[in-house]
């Protein structure tokens, strides 16, 4: 569960290799993205949710642990 901007919602990510993720809102059906590229911290970034004052970004780095994902809550 994420909290944006005082509105809880279920996130799951899937990574689908290096150029696309499907990420799942609540329990609607799975929404394919195209990752963003790069390598400045904007540039790896990819919008997946906003509600109000707040936007959810998928961070396309490694992650420590297998399975797991970053993202990134910023106001707007």
């Amino acid at each position: 569960m994420v909290s944006l901007d005082g509105y809880s919602l279920r996130i799951a990510v899937h990574d689908d290799g290096p150029d696309e993720i499907r990420v799942v809102l609540g329990y609607s059906n799975p929404v394919r993205l195209s990752k963003n590229g790069g390598f400045e911290s904007g540039q790896t970034e990819t919008p997946i949710y906003s509600h109000g004052k707040a936007e959810l970004f998928y961070v396309n780095e490694i992650h420590d642990h297998i399975g797991h994902c970053k993202l990134r809550l910023r106001s707007r």
